[in-house]
């Protein structure tokens, strides 16, 4: 089941986006890679003590989050 959330945050050093929208993936790397691929910017992979993230902008400058829960 697709999940989607919401991210406010100052900007930090961290988490290089202050807010956007957060979307939720089976495997982060690949969709990383796939995002890429169709021309958005995205950071590499970080991790948390609960998921692995990477923050970007889509093509039109939207920006968002996408995360992998640990289990």
């Amino acid at each position: 089941m697709p999940t989607i959330g919401t991210l406010d945050r100052p900007d930090d050093e961290q988490y290089p986006i202050g807010a956007g929208i957060m979307f939720a993936v089976p495997d982060a790397k690949a969709a990383v890679d796939k995002l890429r691929a169709r021309g958005a910017q995205l950071s590499d992979i970080m991790d948390s003590p609960v998921c692995v993230m990477s923050f970007g902008t889509d093509p039109e400058g939207n920006r968002f989050m996408i995360h992998q829960r640990k289990t």
